[in-house]
């Protein structure tokens, strides 16, 4: 098998948020109105509390504005590693499963990573194209999230092997049969696009995000399926639609369609059980921390620029100290690791 080198998280410390400090986090998260759609629903997640105050930009909005490049490492690429240079003002924060289009081979982004102003950095990424090895050294961010299943695979498991496996799957549920094997083949199928699509559509048009939505979750034939949240609304709205996009494409894959409404203690508890987790710490780097929930109900990882020190806040930023550094968390139950 082919792990991914140096990058799965060393879990070498437990960090367990005071009662204090938990319960007031819970207390400053609700839940907002749901958005349900036949099987499908996302309910947003707001905030009066200021999780982070750090400005980032996504890959998409760097490379909109011309600040940052994506190539192939020198020296011929590598399947795990791509350059980022940050040309911009602000970091760069780039989520884990992001598509990235192009180079010698599709890749995705193998875990959230922040990179610098004024840096260039490896981060590492996962072929989710195993046919091709050609082509050109820049690659373009699709603002794409990939479905749960190989975006899950990816983080938790860290191995190429198991992702092109899961690629393969993914596929194979849309039965759809690309040379390279690209997971493009999925996205761009004419009927899962065109359902995707069209569901979409209709999420974006009734999703009312107000100046305190930071995340939401998803909803899925009467469960739920997986929640993000990030640092300040900003950052969520910039994020929203790609996140919104995933969910459209996950349900074009689901087994059966079951319209099941929207269980707000479901949701409400399963809010509270992110909160309470313990998590481990992991990954302390030039491009940020990051943690993952260790234990209770729910799977998953945060991260955040240096000063971060996991949870959804610092206790010194809820007790009266300034806000932690979160940037982005994802999290599912335990029951959905690595599925889809």
């Amino acid at each position: 098998m082919l792990a991914l080198g140096g990058a799965q998280a060393k879990q070498t410390k437990r960090v367990k948020r005071p009662a204090q400090a938990a319960k007031m986090i819970q207390a400053k998260l609700t839940l907002g109105q749901p958005v349900q759609l036949g099987s499908v629903a996302v309910v947003p997640i707001e905030s009066t509390l200021p999780l982070s105050r750090e400005e980032y930009m996504t890959l998409f909005e760097a490379m909109k504005l011309g600040v940052v490049k994506v190539i192939e490492v020198q020296g011929g690429g590598e399947v795990n590693d791509v350059e980022v240079e940050n040309n911009g003002t602000r970091p760069i924060l780039l989520l884990a499963g992001e598509l990235l289009l192009g180079g010698q081979q599709d890749r995705i982004v193998a875990k959230d990573c922040i990179v610098a102003p004024h840096e260039r950095r490896r981060v590492p990424v996962f072929c989710v194209e195993h046919g091709r090895w050609n082509g050109t050294p820049a690659f373009q961010a699709a603002d794409t999230l990939v479905v749960a299943g190989v975006r899950a695979t990816a983080s938790e498991s860290q191995d190429q092997t198991k992702v092109w496996a899961k690629v393969a799957e993914t596929n194979g549920k849309a039965k759809a049969a690309p040379s390279t094997g690209t997971i493009r083949g999925t996205l761009n199928d004419p009927t899962v696009k065109k359902n995707a699509d069209r569901l979409l559509a209709e999420m974006k048009a009734k999703f009312h995000q107000s100046g305190k939505t930071v995340g939401m979750i998803f909803w899925l034939n009467g469960k739920v399926e997986s929640a993000d949240i990030f640092g300040n609304p900003n950052l969520f709205a910039h994020n929203r639609d790609k996140l919104l996009k995933s969910y459209s494409v996950d349900a074009q894959l689901a087994p059966h369609s079951k319209k099941t409404s929207v269980d707000q203690k479901v949701c409400s508890q399963f809010l509270a059980d992110i909160v309470k987790a313990g998590r481990s710490r992991g990954e302390r780097s030039a491009m940020g921390n990051t943690f993952r929930l260790q234990d209770g109900a729910i799977a998953g990882y945060e991260s955040g620029n240096r000063s971060f020190s996991g949870g959804l806040a610092s206790p010194s930023s809820v007790i009266g100290g300034s806000p932690g550094g979160l940037g982005h968390g994802t999290y599912h139950p335990k029951d959905k690791k690595g599925g889809g």
